[in-house]
């Protein structure tokens, strides 16, 4: 091979690596059975793609609750800043944001899909109408809500207020009611944020374990109680902890916690007067079965 022959070859094999390189960068390589499915991409609608119009439709609705439950018109600044509140759990702030932003996939979201299995999930099984976020938390006959909300009024009527079922609006904007029926405002207050958003998440996780999950059968009453029952156990054991001193600046004063609990803690009239380093577990008389 002659001198000029090799310096072809080689300028031949640079250009082949370049073309590689380039094509690796632009994931040419991926065959046509190996591309994504783009109806495949998403999971209900992104934040960042969701609507005016259906961000402001849910804005609607739970300032229509708050005018009627509460006799008060809160500014869309106010509804926003209260679904970050600080009473409410990491979890708790996610699904309220996502509720508000019609993200989760229910509904007419299902349709999107091409499997028929899949575009079933539209419809709830079990009272045949479009699974909407309202009828999830509030209406459907699947056990579950009616459950929840009925243990959650219980605790609540222990507080000494008269318990109405929340709507959608209301779940959206359980961080803003004001409550003037006693001296521990700021206690009940912070329980009720607490019990409504974390009722409404648990009714969401059950539709989901069935739904999505496929699960075979709905949960009995006596799961979804103790279901219930754990989550709010959660958060009384997460308030104790929070009151040690280990935490400093961040720790919760014990007088904000005693308040926040008084009257729902079962036998409460046995424990000391300073119970948050105690382990009392089971609220309202509520005992798991």
């Amino acid at each position: 091979m002659s001198k000029t022959d090799n310096v072809a070859a080689k300028s031949d094999n640079t250009k082949a690596k370049q073309m590689v390189k380039k094509g690796l960068r632009l994931n040419e390589e991926r065959g046509p059975e190996n591309r994504d499915d783009p109806k495949m991409k998403q999971s209900g609608i992104k934040l960042t793609s969701a609507t005016q119009e259906l961000i402001y439709k849910a804005i609607s609705k739970a300032q229509t609750s708050m005018r009627r439950a509460h006799r008060k018109n809160p500014m869309r600044g106010e509804i926003w800043k209260g679904i970050r509140h600080k009473n409410l759990s990491r979890e708790a702030r996610y699904f309220l944001m996502m509720l508000t932003h019609n993200a989760y996939m229910i509904g007419t979201n299902w349709h999107c899909f091409d499997k028929h299995e899949l575009q079933e999930r539209a419809t709830c099984k079990k009272c045949r109408e479009t699974e909407s976020l309202e009828h999830i938390l509030t209406t459907c006959r699947c056990n579950g809500q009616e459950i929840i909300w009925n243990l959650a009024n219980e605790a609540w009527e222990k507080k000494g207020y008269n318990w109405r079922k929340p709507d959608l609006g209301d779940i959206l904007t359980c961080a803003l009611p004001k409550f003037n029926k006693n001296k521990n405002e700021e206690g009940d207050l912070r329980f009720y944020r607490m019990l409504i958003s974390e009722s409404a998440r648990l009714i969401w996780l059950i539709r989901n374990n069935w739904v999505i999950n496929e699960q075979a059968q709905e949960l009995s009453e006596t799961e979804i109680r103790n279901k219930w029952i754990s989550v709010m156990n959660k958060q009384l054991t997460l308030d104790q902890d929070m009151t040690h001193h280990r935490f400093e600046k961040k720790a919760l004063s014990k007088s904000l916690v005693l308040k926040t609990w008084a009257k729902v803690l079962l036998n409460e009239n046995e424990l000391n007067e300073d119970w948050t380093s105690q382990g009392c577990k089971v609220l309202v008389g509520i005992w798991p079965r």
